[in-house]
């Protein structure tokens, strides 16, 4: 199922919005789920409170803060996710861009629908391709599987390993390169030869960190730097 999040102060709009998806994706038989909010700040508790979004869809000119903050704070809990601005105004579509959105549609209802239809067109396979990966651990007398968007990031612990995800942390006796393997996943890729990130979470890095989603930070080895660099830069071409 994928999940969608409509932020804009005009009932009438959000309104019109949603019949637009809710149309797609009825048309394509995929399961979604469309929440609508007129103010950024209950969004926002959503986020902090973890509810995820795989894509938003803003409007630039609110009442209390613009989207263009809003989305700045999707990137920090979510920063995966696939940002779309929908707005009456096309002179802040730069900045749109500085935060990596996918698309700015400009609020002409007679092209509304295409518009949207393109834009969906492209994010739904890679969203969809993502939500079906799960990787399956055993810790103990329990196991479960964890869809691969919601790890963060996994450690070596001894004989064991750590893996810190969305709900909590699983602790396996493994060991990282096995967890590697069996991930078999571009998206996870070493920074030490301790630890393993997931770079759908990486929200920036400088030569001795890493800094994640919800604010962890872990040390890049000075060897894994380059091709740490890289590796996220050329990731977040792709998500634009």
């Amino acid at each position: 199922m994928i999940r969608i999040a409509i932020l804009d102060d005009s009932d009438k709009d959000r309104t019109f919005i949603g019949n637009i998806i809710n149309r797609y994706f009825k048309h394509k038989e995929i399961r979604v789920e469309i929440h609508t909010f007129s103010k950024a700040d209950i969004l926002l508790i959503e986020l902090r409170e973890k509810e995820y979004y795989d894509i938003f869809m803003l409007d630039i000119e609110l009442p209390e803060q613009s989207g263009i903050l809003v989305a700045k704070e999707t990137r920090k809990y979510l920063p995966e996710s696939f940002v779309i601005f929908i707005s009456n105004y096309e002179e802040y579509a730069l900045e749109g861009y500085k935060v990596r959105a996918f698309r700015y549609i400009t609020k002409d209802m007679h092209r509304l629908e295409h518009l949207l239809k393109e834009a969906l067109d492209s994010i739904v396979p890679i969203i969809e391709q993502k939500n079906e990966k799960e990787y399956l651990y055993i810790a103990g007398s329990s196991f479960g599987k964890i869809l691969y968007r919601n790890i963060y990031y996994i450690v070596k612990d001894h004989k064991y390993i750590t893996l810190y995800y969305r709900d909590g942390v699983i602790k396996e006796r493994k060991t990282l390169q096995e967890v590697y393997q069996e991930l078999d996943a571009e998206e996870f890729f070493y920074i030490d030869k301790g630890c393993i990130v997931n770079i759908i979470h990486v929200c920036s890095c400088d030569r001795e960190r890493v800094c994640l989603t919800g604010g962890t930070e872990l040390h890049i080895s000075r060897s894994k730097y380059e091709m740490v660099r890289q590796k996220v830069l050329t990731y977040w071409g792709k998500v634009k």
